[in-house]
C-alpha cells in the first residue's frame, strides 16, 4: 500500500507537465490535432453502438428462427446496421492513423528545434558539467515520442471513458453496484501500472549516466575520429569488454523491473477474471430462473467483457498519462536551464592553468622557466624513463616507389615515393599543410594499403605481417588525440593495455612526457577523472590533453615512436623542456617526427622535405641550411620560429 501511495503522490506531482506536453503537440500541428480529437470521440462513440444493438439483435435473431418468415426483416436491418458500424470502425481507424502519423512527424520537428534552440542559448559553461549532459541526455531520449505518446494516451482516455460510460449505462440497469464492481477489478491493475513507472523513472534517472557510458564506449569504437588510435594501441577488446559489462549490469537490471512487473500484472489479472466470473454467474443465476432473456446474457457478457477492458484499459491509460509526464519532466527540465547570461549549474573542479589560452602550455610550463631549469627537469625525467622497448631492434623503414591515393579523392598524395628511416635514429618529416606527412604514418601503420610500391620494416613487406603484430612495434602520438574520459591513471595506461602496467612506469611515462607537474595538480592525482562528460571530472587545455597522450605513446614498449606534431600546442618554453629530455627517451627507438616547425626539426638526426607527395631534400640540420634550399629558405623565413 505504501508504494501506491506513493506513486499517487508522484503522479500528483507530474500532472502540471500534462497541459505543458498537450501544449506542445497543439503547437506542433493545431488543425491535425483537432481533427484527431474529432477522430477520437467517434471511435469512442462506436463500441458504445455496437453493444447496445447486441441484445435487441441476438433477441430478433431468436425469433426469427421462430415460424414467422416475416421476423427476419428486423433482424436484416439490425445486421446491416452492425455491419455499417464495423465498416465505419475500420474508416476510422484508417483515418486516425494517418492523423497520428502526420501529428508525429510535426511534433518531432518542433520538439527538435525546442532542443536546439535552447542547447544554443544556455550559457557555456553548462557545457563544462556533466548534469549538463545529463539532462540533455534524458532530453533527447524522450522528446521524440513522449508527447505523442502524452497526446495518444489522452485520446485513449477520452475514448475509452465515452465508451466506457454507455457500457456502465447498460450494467446499472442489472444492477447498480455492478459498474462499482467493474472499476474496483481494475484498481490492482492500475497500482501495478503506477508502481512500476515510478520505478522506472527512477531508475532510468540513476542510470543516465552510466547509460552515456556506453555511448561514449561505442562512440570510441565506431566513429572516424577515434578509428586509428583505437586500433594502433588495440584499445578494441578493452572498451568492448568495459561496453559489455556495463550494459550487462543494465540489462540485468531492467529484466529484475520487468520481472517484478509481471508477476504483479499476472495477480492483478487473477483477480479481475474472478469478478468477470463470480458475475457472469450470477447472470447465468438469473437467467436459468426467468429472469433475463438470452439476449440479456448476451448483452451483459459484452458489456461486461468490455467493460473490464476499458476500465483497465481507461486506468493503464491514466498511469500511461501519468508516465509520459514523468518523462516529459525531464524534456521541461533541460528547457528550463537558464540562458546565457543566468544562473549556471555548480561548476566543477578545475586545475591551476586549465582550459586557459595558453593553447596548449597548459600551466605545466612557466614562461619564465630558463634553459637551466628545463635542462635540470630533464635531468630528474631521466632517472625514471619508462623500459626499452621489449618488441624488437629498432627497425629501418622504407617506402619503395609508393603510390596512394584516398578512395573517392581526384589525384593521388604520393606517385613512386621512395623514403627511407633508418633504424635507432631519429628522423624529422617536414613539409607545409597537405603535403601528405601525416598519410605517412596511415600507410606505416596498415590504416591504408598503397595501390603500388610497398613498405618494409627492416627489408619485410608490412603486408605480411599480421595488422596486430605490426601495430603492437608502433607507438604513435598522433596530432588530434583522444581526451579519453577516464581517471589520468587509465589515460596514460591505455598506451599498453594488456600488460596492465604497474604505477612506476605509468608515473616514468609522465614525468618523461612532462605531464607529471599536470597530474600532481588534480584534485585526486592520477585517480582525477579527465574530461567534463561523466561526475566529477577536470578538463584539460589543448596542450595537457597532448601531453596525457604523449604519456600514452612513451608508455607503449615499441620499438618505432611516431609524433604527429608533438610540440604544435607548446610554447617555445615548453617545447624547449621537452626536447631536453626527448633525446634520452629517443635511445634504442627509431623515431619520426612530423613536423612543419622547423625549431623542432632542427634536433633531429634526419631532415626530410617533402612537398607534392614527394621527398625534394634530406639531410642533417645543419647541411640542408648550408644547401640554402627549400629548408633553409623556411627557416629563414620563420627565424627558428622564436625557439630559445
Amino acid at each position: 500500500m505504501t508504494g501506491f501511495t506513493d506513486a499517487l503522490r508522484r503522479a500528483a506531482r507530474a500532472l502540471p507537465y500534462l497541459p505543458r506536453g498537450l501544449a506542445l503537440a497543439w503547437g506542433a500541428a493545431p488543425r491535425w490535432t483537432a481533427l484527431w480529437l474529432v477522430l477520437v470521440i467517434l471511435q469512442g462513440v462506436l463500441p458504445a453502438l455496437t453493444v447496445l444493438l447486441t441484445r435487441p439483435l441476438v433477441d430478433t435473431l431468436a425469433a426469427a428462427l421462430g415460424p414467422d418468415p416475416a421476423a427476419m426483416r428486423p433482424a436484416a436491418w439490425l445486421l446491416a446496421a452492425m455491419g455499417g458500424l464495423m465498416v465505419l470502425g475500420e474508416g476510422l481507424r484508417g483515418a486516425a492513423g494517418y492523423v497520428r502519423t502526420v501529428q508525429a512527424e510535426r511534433v518531432r520537428d518542433h520538439v527538435s528545434a525546442l532542443l536546439q534552440a535552447q542547447s544554443m542559448a544556455v550559457d557555456l559553461a553548462f557545457y563544462d558539467t556533466p548534469e549538463y549532459f545529463d539532462h540533455l541526455h534524458r532530453a533527447r531520449r524522450e522528446a521524440n515520442h513522449r508527447p505523442l505518446a502524452l497526446l495518444e494516451g489522452t485520446g485513449m482516455v477520452l475514448q475509452s471513458g465515452i465508451t466506457l460510460a454507455a457500457m456502465a449505462r447498460v450494467l446499472v440497469g442489472y444492477g447498480w453496484w455492478l459498474p462499482l464492481v467493474l472499476v474496483a477489478s481494475t484498481l490492482p491493475a492500475c497500482c501495478v501500472v503506477l508502481r512500476a513507472t515510478v520505478r522506472a523513472h527512477a531508475w532510468r534517472r540513476r542510470t543516465t549516466e552510466d547509460e552515456r557510458r556506453t555511448w561514449y564506449y561505442e562512440w570510441l569504437m565506431t566513429s572516424r575520429d577515434t578509428a586509428a588510435e583505437m586500433r594502433l594501441f588495440g584499445l578494441g577488446p578493452h572498451f568492448q569488454a568495459r561496453f559489455q559489462a556495463l550494459r550487462g549490469r543494465l540489462r540485468d537490471e531492467r529484466l529484475a523491473l520487468a520481472r517484478d512487473q509481471g508477476r504483479a500484472e499476472l495477480a492483478a489479472g487473477g483477480a479481475a477474471l474472478a469478478v468477470v466470473a463470480a458475475a457472469m454467474a450470477w447472470m447465468v443465476w438469473r437467467a436459468r430462473h426467468g429472469g433475463a432473456t438470452l439476449g440479456d446474457v448476451a448483452l451483459f457478457y459484452a458489456a461486461l467483457n468490455q467493460g473490464q477492458g476499458l476500465a483497465r484499459g481507461l486506468l493503464e491509460n491514466i498511469g500511461q498519462l501519468f508516465s509520459n509526464s514523468l518523462f516529459l519532466s525531464d524534456l521541461f527540465e533541460f528547457l528550463a536551464l537558464p540562458p546565457a547570461g543566468g544562473a549556471a549549474l555548480p561548476a566543477v573542479a578545475a586545475t591551476p592553468g586549465s582550459r586557459g589560452d595558453d593553447e596548449g602550455a597548459g600551466g605545466a610550463a612557466n614562461p619564465a622557466t630558463t634553459g637551466a631549469e628545463a635542462g635540470s627537469r630533464a635531468t630528474e625525467a631521466d632517472a625514471a624513463l619508462p623500459p626499452a622497448p621489449a618488441a624488437g631492434p629498432p627497425p629501418t623503414i622504407r617506402f619503395e616507389h609508393v603510390t596512394f591515393t584516398y578512395p573517392n579523392a581526384a589525384r593521388p598524395v604520393f606517385d613512386g615515393l621512395d623514403l627511407e628511416i633508418p633504424g635507432g635514429r631519429t628522423t624529422a618529416i617536414v613539409g607545409t599543410n597537405g603535403a601528405g606527412k601525416t598519410t605517412l604514418i596511415k600507410l606505416a601503420c596498415r590504416f591504408y594499403d598503397p595501390q603500388a610500391g610497398r613498405i618494409t620494416f627492416d627489408g619485410v613487406d608490412i603486408r605480411t605481417l599480421a595488422p596486430d603484430d605490426l601495430r603492437r612495434r608502433i607507438a604513435v602520438l598522433f596530432q588530434s588525440p583522444i581526451a579519453f574520459n577516464a581517471t589520468a591513471r587509465e589515460s596514460v595506461a591505455l598506451g599498453d593495455v594488456d600488460a596492465a602496467p604497474p604505477d612506476a612506469a605509468i608515473h616514468a611515462a609522465a614525468d618523461a612526457a612532462g605531464a607529471a607537474d599536470l597530474v600532481a595538480r588534480l584534485p585526486l592525482g592520477y585517480d582525477t577523472p579527465l574530461g567534463v562528460h561523466f561526475g566529477q571530472g577536470v578538463d584539460l587545455s589543448v596542450g595537457e590533453w597532448q601531453r596525457m597522450a604523449l604519456a600514452r605513446a612513451y608508455l607503449r614498449p615499441a620499438p618505432v615512436l611516431v609524433l604527429d606534431e608533438p610540440t604544435s600546442a607548446m610554447d617555445p618554453w615548453a617545447e624547449a623542456a621537452w626536447m631536453a629530455r626527448f633525446r634520452a627517451l629517443a635511445t634504442g627507438r627509431t623515431v619520426v617526427v612530423i613536423t612543419h616547425r622547423i625549431s623542432t626539426a632542427r634536433h633531429a638526426d634526419l631532415v626530410h622535405v617533402l612537398d607534392g607527395g614527394r621527398i625534394v631534400e634530406s639531410g642533417t640540420h645543419a647541411a640542408l641550411l648550408a644547401a640554402g634550399g627549400a629548408y633553409a629558405r623556411l627557416w629563414g623565413a620563420v627565424g627558428a620560429e622564436g625557439a630559445p
